[in-house]
């Protein structure tokens, strides 16, 4: 009798009854719907109007190559992410339900397989790891909002890869020897084939899914205990690719996205405590996701402090740890913390990401990266299950099931707050008051329901927890002309150029309001010519130009700039118009001028 190996007896659990395995797809599946119910029903939120409903790409055909052809089309060079959107415009055009509703079976999917994959893998408990995958909270950031599709999609796109990669072409849950007749070379060229297709396919929705196939090696460590050549040859292309494509990522975070400036000037070793901090705190949401929030509070990192190096020593430890004592508990528990750890990565710190302008850590940062610690949980629970009696076993399930239940309960609730963009700030700021970001973003709601007063106080207390920023001034001094407190509201303007000398919303509304109320045509004009100079390309200079001039008597050199703003855009009904009324003025003063000479 073939000697059965260690790692494979300990994997043995009791014998699941096959209606009950039967029904835990379709349980999952309605599960999961359940829990995001008042996620769909949300309104578009934060970013979705770039991604989705001010974005022009989703308009037209041209716009669909754009995304593929245009590195800087979109926000992000994610364009299957966009194609998805722009097929989705066509069938429900900006009603955000059909978006969810995508968003939600995405996640579903993609706990399926991950369920399949951990199974043939023979990982213990895999079903139990595919629901806690599928139903807990930390994700409801992930699914409840559109612009993370990115997230949902690549990540069904990187398990299927992983599945045909690890499954269908390297076949390490088959034992050696035990292929059938139809395992050939054609057939395994075909699956490998299908996974780098898969992979280009999640590099093209995010490229966090470059971690692929360094943790496929892991995989096989741990299946195998050793990675052999041919193996590490195979993935030479996925590595290729996926470093590539996360260097593209990198480059445009910076130069398209703007992840550069004083935010991000932290030394190795700050890095390295972010790191180590932001660890730690995904697996604290993971074990205990209360208090979630859209926008954390953003650290304080300072090397002199002694005790944030304790993060990263631990982390270490652990790791160095986990290695010692392999042989003892198995290679398992190592694997998924580098899995983890190592998905982690590009969010970690050591790279500029624009998020971290507001926080270093975010929910849908771990969307993959959890993968691995719910393994551990799932897989760590079941087999100790396995080696208990029927009465711990029977009592473990039910415990499982409660925790399964009370973190579906906690997503269900965490979707509320994704019903809007109002409710949204609100909720980030009672669990972190002091964001800007949600304080700004708030303030800019309250305008928008002509709510001044409120978004006043918004946007001084964004002042207050981030003085120097150009855009809280601004829309301060916008809420100030609204209450008609004038020479405030300039000063408000002023400071916002002052802060970003080509901050071309601050020229513009302080030239407004000195034209307007100060009837200052000269400094005004000197306002709207800054505005062209940082931009001359959008019409709103010119237009604003060519009426002040206007006001001034400058009648042809007001036409001049009203005739160009219309070659900008030729749609504007209200630059037609001023221009015919300025051409008409200047045919008035042209026929009255003669007869001033003649008299």
């Amino acid at each position: 009798m073939r000697k059965v190996p260690k790692s494979t007896a300990a994997c043995r659990v009791a014998r699941v009854p096959s209606w009950l395995s039967a029904l835990a797809a379709p349980t999952i599946m309605a599960a999961t719907f359940i829990a995001y119910l008042p996620a769909m029903r949300g309104e578009f939120i934060w970013d979705d109007d770039a991604y989705v409903t001010q974005n022009r790409n989703l308009r037209t055909p041209q716009g669909l190559v754009d995304s593929w052809m245009r590195l800087d089309a979109n926000p992000q060079y994610y364009p299957l992410v966009f194609s998805t959107f722009w097929i989705e415009y066509r069938l429900w055009g900006l009603s955000p339900t059909g978006y969810h509703v995508v968003n939600v079976l995405l996640h579903i999917a993609a706990s399926l397989l991950l369920w399949q994959l951990l199974r043939l893998l023979g990982v213990p408990g895999a079903c139990l790891v595919g629901a806690l995958f599928a139903i807990h909270p930390v994700h409801v950031e992930s699914v409840a909002w559109i612009t993370e599709r990115k997230n949902v999609l690549s990540t069904l796109l990187y398990l299927a890869s992983a599945w045909c990669l690890l499954v269908k072409t390297l076949g390490v849950e088959r034992d050696q020897g035990q292929e059938g007749r139809w395992w050939t070379a054609a057939a395994r060229q075909a699956w490998y084939l299908l996974a780098l297709l898969l992979f280009v396919g999640a590099l093209l929705s995010k490229t966090v899914t470059s971690s692929l196939p360094a943790a496929v090696l892991v995989v096989l460590w741990w299946k195998q205990g050793k990675i052999r050549t041919r193996q590490i040859v195979s993935l030479v292309p996925f590595f290729v690719i996926g470093i590539g494509m996360g260097l593209l990522t990198a480059w445009l975070e910076q130069k398209h996205v703007g992840a550069t400036g004083e935010e991000w000037n932290l030394s190795l070793v700050e890095r390295s405590l972010v790191a180590g901090r932001a660890l730690w705190f995904y697996v604290a949401k993971l074990i205990w996701p209360v208090g979630l929030s859209f926008n954390y509070e953003r650290w304080t990192i300072r090397s002199e402090v002694w005790w944030q190096h304790l993060y990263p020593l631990c982390a270490v430890g652990v790791v160095a740890s986990l290695w010692a004592f392999r042989r003892r508990i198995g290679r398992g528990p190592l694997a998924a913390v580098l899995f983890f750890s190592g998905t982690l990565f590009p969010a970690l710190g050591f790279l500029n990401v624009y998020p971290f302008r507001y926080s270093y850590v975010a929910d849908h940062f771990q969307y993959l990266a959890s993968v691995g610690l719910l393994t551990l949980a799932g897989g760590s629970t079941v087999w100790w299950l396995s080696r208990r009696g029927r009465i711990i076993q029977r009592a473990g399930m039910i415990a499982a099931a409660v925790v399964l239940v009370l973190l579906g309960v906690q997503t269900w609730r965490r979707g509320h707050a994704y019903a809007d963009s109002v409710t949204l700030w609100e909720d980030t700021l009672t669990k972190n008051p002091t964001s800007y970001l949600a304080n700004y973003n708030l303030g800019c709601e309250r305008m928008r329901l002509k709510q001044v007063k409120s978004a006043m106080s918004h946007f001084r207390a964004a002042i207050a927890a981030k003085p120097g920023v150009a855009r809280h001034h601004y829309s301060l001094g916008k809420a100030l002309v609204v209450t008609a407190q004038i020479d405030e509201a300039i000063e408000q303007f002023r400071k916002s150029i002052e802060y970003d000398p080509n901050y071309l919303l601050g020229h513009n509304n302080l030239g407004v309001v000195l034209e307007h109320y100060k009837k200052d045509y000269p400094a005004a004009a000197e306002r709207f010519r800054d505005v062209i100079r940082i931009d001359p390309n959008v019409p709103l200079g010119h237009v604003n130009l060519g009426r002040t001039l206007l006001e001034m008597g400058q009648i042809p050199e007001a036409i001049a700039e009203l005739q160009h703003a219309l070659r900008l855009d030729q749609t504007d009904d209200y630059v037609r118009q001023l221009l015919e009324h300025t051409e008409a003025e200047a045919r008035k003063r042209a026929a009255t001028e003669p007869a001033a000479r003649g008299s």
